[in-house]
C-alpha cells in the first residue's frame, strides 16, 4: 500500500517565505503543502477541516499567541505537530505539540523532522552560531582559507604566522562556534559567502 503524502499547513504573512517553503517541500514528492493561512482563525478553520500532520508558522511575521494556538489545535487535531519559526533569542514555551525553528535551522533539518527521521527536540537548530561578531578578523581570514581547502601549513605561509599559531586560532574558532571538526567549519565558511 502506497504511503500517503505528509500534509502541511503553512502560515505566514510573507509571500517570499511561503513561496520558498513551498518550493522546498514540493520538491520532496512525499510532502504535500495543503494550504496556506495568515492568521489564527484561518489556521484553526483549516486544521478542523484537513487535520494536517504539521503546521509551519512563521511567527516572526504573525506574532500569534503560542498558548492559544497550541490549545486550539490540541482540541481539534491532537496529532498535529506545530513548528514555530521564531527569533533564536526568544524563550521557547513548553507545549506538547510545539517545536521551534529559528534562522539557523536549514531545510535539511526541517525535512528530517517532517519525515520523522530524527529525534525531535524543542528547538530545531543547526550548528551555526548566533554570535559571529565574536570572531576576530584573523579568525575570519583563517575560516576563509579553510573553506578554500588550504592546509594549516599553507595558511601559515599565506598569513605570515607559524603553523602552531594557526592551530591555536582554529582551537579558538571551534570553541566560539561550537563546532567539532574541520568539515563543519568548511560548511560554516561556505554559508558566510
Amino acid at each position: 500500500m502506497e504511503k500517503m503524502p505528509t500534509k502541511i499547513l503553512l502560515a505566514s504573512g510573507s509571500r517570499l517565505f511561503l513561496d520558498g517553503i513551498h518550493r522546498i517541500l514540493d520538491d520532496e514528492g512525499d510532502i504535500e503543502t495543503v494550504v496556506e493561512a495568515t492568521n489564527h482563525k484561518e489556521i484553526v478553520t483549516i486544521v478542523n477541516e484537513i487535520k494536517p500532520e504539521f503546521i509551519l508558522i512563521d511567527n516572526r511575521i504573525l506574532s500569534l499567541d503560542i498558548a492559544k494556538i497550541s490549545e486550539s489545535i490540541n482540541k481539534s487535531s491532537p496529532q498535529t505537530k506545530i513548528i514555530i519559526m521564531n527569533d533564536p533569542k526568544e524563550d521557547v514555551q513548553d507545549f506538547v505539540n510545539i517545536m521551534y525553528a529559528d534562522k539557523y535551522t536549514n531545510y535539511k533539518d526541517l525535512l528530517q523532522i517532517i519525515k520523522g527521521e530524527v529525534q525531535v527536540e524543542k528547538r530545531i537548530t543547526s550548528t551555526e552560531p548566533e554570535d559571529d561578531y565574536k570572531l576576530t578578523k584573523r579568525e575570519m581570514n583563517i575560516i576563509k582559507e579553510i573553506t578554500h581547502g588550504h592546509s594549516n601549513k599553507d595558511i601559515a605561509a599565506k598569513l605570515s604566522i607559524t603553523e602552531r599559531t594557526v592551530k591555536a586560532h582554529l582551537t579558538n574558532i571551534f570553541t566560539k562556534l561550537g563546532l567539532k571538526n574541520r568539515y563543519q567549519l568548511i560548511i560554516y565558511g561556505k554559508k558566510l559567502k
